[in-house]
């Protein structure tokens, strides 16, 4: 059994935050305890509830009890953003279907479009060349005698994703293609027709490149969503038979931590 902690002053804010009315000495015992919180004792819980207020962060209703002032509930929707995001990073790092890996395609090919559009209209020279050389290597690296590396086709991705200056799309893709995502990509490997794919990617990573230096951001960014495409159409394809199955196992059989 998980060894109880001590109730801290953001606990109190949830605890009134989420109450939305009044609440006395009594009703913050109970809330704790459901909560599996501890605390030293109801005097010393009165004197934290009565420092929040002096900080301006609650006030006396009455008799009714305590609830929260204008800044104690902005302090309480931090806290439950915080919390929230915390939570939905937490799913996203931790992808174990292929359901999750899905949504993951397509949440790439809605927003990597835009950033390969962004790349082509504002890219300098030597970004341009940096891309050259992560196809130059992914292209080795997937060839019929060559090494396979994990993350190879993703450097090409991030490398036009780190060269936006939208935030949104940084933020999105920071997750997106975090090197996390190598084991999915992994998994994919399994049960995909591997060189086929392979060969696919190269083809549209160049189709892409080409339009980079043509400085044609229409292309650009309908050859990325050409490509996403293609790859969610793989997906599609294994629902009809095992293979996605295969996937499921694989996908959370990399989540299991090495011994």
């Amino acid at each position: 059994m998980d060894e109880q902690r001590e109730a801290d002053r953001d606990d109190l804010i949830r605890l009134l935050g989420r109450a939305r009315r009044p609440m006395s000495i009594t009703d913050v015992c109970e809330r704790l305890d459901a909560e599996g919180l501890d605390y030293s004792s109801q005097s010393t819980l009165a004197r934290r509830l009565k420092q929040l207020e002096r900080d301006g962060l609650c006030f006396q209703a009455g008799r009714e009890g305590r609830i929260l002032s204008p800044e104690g509930t902005a302090r309480y929707r931090q806290l439950e953003e915080g919390a929230t995001r915390s939570d939905l990073l937490t799913q996203v790092q931790s992808i174990s279907t292929s359901e999750g890996l899905e949504q993951l395609l397509r949440i790439r090919r809605a927003v990597e479009p835009e950033a390969a559009r962004e790349f082509a209209e504002s890219a300098t020279d030597e970004q341009i060349e940096e891309l050259r050389a992560t196809q130059a290597l992914y292209r080795e690296a997937v060839a019929p005698a060559g090494p396979h590396p994990r993350g190879a086709a993703l450097g090409f991705h991030r490398h036009l994703a780190t060269a936006s200056n939208n935030p949104f799309v940084l933020l999105v893709l920071n997750e997106a293609l975090h090197e996390r995502t190598g084991r999915i990509e992994a998994a994919m490997d399994v049960v995909l027709q591997q060189q086929r794919t392979h060969e696919s990617s190269v083809h549209f990573h160049d189709d892409i490149i080409d339009a980079i230096v043509r400085r044609d951001p229409v292309a650009a960014e309908e050859s990325m969503r050409a490509h996403l495409d293609t790859l969610l159409a793989e997906i599609e394809q294994l629902k009809p038979g095992r293979d996605l199955d295969l996937l499921d196992s694989i996908l959370e059989w990399s989540l299991t931590p090495d011994d």
